[in-house]
């Protein structure tokens, strides 16, 4: 097989894209299924755990490749392309949240309006990474990640940054600057608070970087190669720190930056070995169909939950499942991989059909 480089899109990149999306959508609809579908309550990591920051990390990468084509030139249109981009993410996210409280008859929640969410993380991650790679010079790019790291574990040591409770500094912090009752108040921290944006903008700038060497000129096999011992690196500094600075998804701590990247790279090279180099596509279909609408279907994903779960229909699918298989566990799986596949053939007639929705 011949390693020329060909300018053209790494398909590994789509399939990873549409395998996060189905496994957030699975995740969220798993209901009382098995442990490794369940985050982590404080410190340590899930397989679950690692879904989102594949996302992160995935949409890093995307906006190098997505800028490249302009060459990095900062204008006033592209950056009037990124501020709505971010707009409207951040907008479907509320529209979410004011559906699911219209839905039990709240038409005016907003005294107690969740200000905070995954998509509104996603939305300003992007918007902070993509002006960074407008603005500064590349090479300075990981410089501004390990300091953000290096700068947000300080803040988790000196102020009780890993204390699972409202004198944690992030809850605190969150708390100050937009008030208890618009956080996701389930637990101490918000999982997607305002300032674990610091560790998600260095989440992706490692995505960003990645992209970077996807775009390389290099023979692809050099490439795969470089993209993995970089990936490996990241992995063992990582679990390294993790003595000093656990894992811990709800406040996105250093080490969980780097163990959910290094993973995200070494499972992209992986991916374009077998993909892109083997040529092995024939299983990759239904994750290029989720991943084309990638967001538009997590947030059909969303709607449907919020009307499955006010009707009744979710939890009478569940029961029903239990009762055919009488392991809770199993019956919720399955409930969840149906609900999968019913967001999947909405994505099918779209991809069929030709048609992209971006969000």
């Amino acid at each position: 097989m011949s390693e020329t480089v060909k300018k053209t899109r790494i398909e590994a990149l789509d399939v990873l894209r549409g395998l996060t999306v189905a496994l957030m959508i699975l995740v969220n609809n798993a209901g009382d299924s098995y442990p490794f579908l369940h985050h982590k309550p404080w410190n340590g990591i899930t397989p679950c755990d690692m879904v989102f920051p594949f996302f992160i990390f995935i949409m890093g990468a995307s906006v190098y490749l997505s800028l490249y084509n302009r060459q990095f030139v900062p204008s006033r249109e592209v950056f009037a392309r990124i501020f709505k981009r971010t707009a409207c993410i951040i907008l479907v996210c509320w529209g979410i949240f004011w559906f699911a409280r219209a839905l039990k008859g709240d038409f005016l929640p907003f005294d107690h309006f969740r200000l905070t969410g995954v998509l509104v993380r996603i939305a300003l991650t992007y918007c902070v990474v993509a002006t960074l790679a407008l603005c500064v010079k590349h090479s300075h790019l990981p410089w501004i990640a390990a300091g953000l790291l290096v700068l947000y574990g300080i803040l988790l040591l000196c102020f009780d940054g890993y204390n699972n409770s409202t004198d944690n500094i992030i809850a605190r912090l969150d708390r100050f600057v937009l008030g208890e009752k618009h956080l996701y108040t389930k637990a101490p921290v918000d999982p997607e608070g305002l300032f674990g944006l610091i560790p998600s903008v260095a989440h992706g700038i490692i995505g960003f970087m990645c992209g970077k060497m996807l775009r390389s000129d290099m023979e692809l096999m050099p490439k795969m190669r470089k993209i993995a011992l970089v990936g490996l690196a990241m992995l063992v500094a990582g679990y390294l720190i993790s003595p000093f600075l656990p894992l811990n998804k709800r406040i996105w701590s250093p080490s969980f930056v780097l163990v959910s990247c290094g993973y995200a790279q070494i499972l992209l090279a992986i991916a374009m070995y077998l993909i892109d180099y083997k040529g092995y596509r024939s299983w990759t279909m239904p994750f290029k169909v989720f991943g084309t609408n990638a967001l538009f279907v997590y947030v059909l994903s969303e709607l449907l939950s919020a009307v499955f779960g006010v009707t009744g229909i979710g939890w009478k699918c569940m029961s029903f499942l239990r009762g055919i298989f009488n392991c809770i566990e199993f019956a919720d799986l399955c409930y969840a991989i149906l609900f999968v596949s019913l967001n999947f053939c909405v994505a099918l007639l779209l991809y069929r059909k030709n048609i992209h929705i971006k969000i």
